[in-house]
């Protein structure tokens, strides 16, 4: 699996520097509506799981059942969707504010796609981007 992972919600593009990160963020009752990938253009499975926390002070419930979401690998590629994905929501972010020309996100392969997506979301201009995210 190669970093970031990216969460992609209808339009909306999330993106995080690890597994455990995406694990954490994705709720299981929004696993249906999620599609998630790796930087390779792997497409990841979302699975809902119960996990047990430990409860120390009620000795009659010991443990507590939670639902958690994980990630897990499939061998199924769509890099020229997640491209297109990327290109889209690059361009709906002003990247003229990134100095990032048209023509470039048009040409761009998925690993510049990547790294341009690296370089909005680690540093918001005016309000946009996200400093949760890479």
């Amino acid at each position: 699996m190669i970093t970031p992972i990216f969460l992609v919600d209808e339009n909306d593009v999330d993106t995080f520097r690890t597994v455990d990160e995406a694990e954490r963020y994705i709720e299981p009752i929004d696993i249906p509506t999620n599609v998630v990938f790796d930087a390779s253009g792997r497409v990841l499975r979302l699975v809902a799981v119960a996990e047990y926390v430990p409860r120390r002070f009620l000795k009659w419930r010991p443990s507590v059942e939670r639902q958690v979401t994980r990630i897990e690998l499939t061998d199924e590629f769509q890099s020229t969707q997640l491209t297109e994905i990327l290109r889209r929501w690059v361009r709906s972010v002003y990247p003229e504010r990134w100095k990032i020309d048209q023509v470039d996100i048009d040409k761009a392969s998925l690993r510049e796609l990547v790294v341009m997506m690296e370089i909005i979301k680690s540093k918001p201009a005016n309000g946009l981007g996200h400093k949760r995210d890479l």
